[in-house]
């Protein structure tokens, strides 16, 4: 006899689940999830994978899946509402006390390390993490978008390359939505205290670095580029003359402590900035600038010497600057 036959043309069973309860599932692979995780859609595909939620921790819409050998941990009272968590093989991601995640997405890599720590607060963010790649954001960091959820400005775009490093330091701030991309084998690095606002754009090619002091301060549309992006050749030569592996590594940004930069500045590939500098409004910047210094222009050139800054508008005392940042300029 022809046609369908149910329960002995198909059968369906699932026989790996060993316990599940409101707050607690475990299956035959080795699986499990530990906390409150109603309305979480999960998918283990593989053995040995955790899950552990804090308390307090709430699930809108939120997607996660996990490869083999993969952990996440989520702190307490953490929220991500219509987020997806996607989490490839042997990759941990670890989420501090008080974390907000709001209309997020991160894709991590092989072998990829995302860890945010206490008060790390982010909103409306963008982030692919390629293999080997490392996120670190450490106590108090906050990201937030530009307020404009309908609106490209008030993304933030953070993408990492194969074996890629970002780290931002204590009570670090991300005042709104912005770009920052790190190809394979880039590294950034910002200190404590770092602050900057919306529509920032950072590229940091294969091999390359920027490294950034404590204490900094980076106003609006900030953009730096740590290499050209794109090979140049000496026709004369037929020989690569900006993007050999060799000539990548040499190529960074390295910003001191207590630097100010201006609106819309741009910093390239080979710039030094020293400890207490400004920097101009609009200026374009790839040479040293010492420290205790003003530099604007393009492309930037020293206006001003043996000054300090601080944050405080309408300041009457210079140790209001630090003492540690009131030198005169050493060139």
């Amino acid at each position: 006899m022809g046609g369908y036959l149910p329960n002995v043309d198909y059968y369906y069973f699932s026989d790996c689940v060993l316990r599940q309860t409101p707050e607690y599932y475990e299956d035959a692979h080795g699986n499990k999830i530990i906390g409150k995780y109603e309305g979480l859609k999960f998918c283990f595909s593989g053995f040995g994978s955790v899950i552990e939620i804090g308390d307090n921790v709430r699930f809108r819409d939120t997607c996660i899946y996990i490869n083999n050998d993969s952990k996440i941990v989520i702190g307490d009272d953490g929220q991500f509402v219509e987020s997806r968590i996607f989490i490839h093989h042997s990759s941990k991601v670890v989420f501090g006390s008080e974390v907000h995640l709001t209309k997020t997405e991160i894709t991590m890599g092989d072998e990829a390390g995302l860890e945010m720590k206490y008060g790390c607060g982010i909103a409306w963010m963008s982030m692919n993490i390629g293999k080997g790649a490392e996120v670190i954001l450490n106590d108090n960091s906050n990201v937030h978008s530009a307020g404009v959820l309908e609106s490209s400005e008030g993304l933030t775009d953070w993408r990492l390359g194969e074996n890629a490093k970002l780290e931002i330091g204590k009570r670090g701030n991300f005042y709104g939505g912005g770009m920052l991309w790190l190809y394979k084998n880039a590294v950034f690095r910002a200190g404590d205290e770092f602050r900057i606002n919306r529509q920032y754009r950072f590229v940091l090619s294969i091999d390359t670095s920027i490294l950034i002091g404590n204490d900094c301060l980076f106003s609006f549309s900030i953009s730096m580029w740590s290499n050209d992006c794109h090979s140049i050749f000496d026709i004369a030569a037929r020989k690569n003359i900006n993007s050999l592996q060799h000539i990548r590594r040499e190529r960074k940004i390295i910003i001191g402590n207590h630097v100010w930069v201006g609106d819309c500045a741009e910093i390239l590939y080979d710039t030094e900035i020293g400890n207490g500098s400004i920097i101009g409004a609009m200026s374009l910047v790839k040479s040293r600038i010492p420290n205790n210094c003003i530099a604007a222009g393009v492309p930037a050139r020293i206006i001003r010497k043996n000054v300090a800054w601080c944050g405080q508008d309408g300041a009457e005392e210079i140790l209001e600057c630090g003492q540690e940042y009131i030198h005169d300029t050493n060139e």
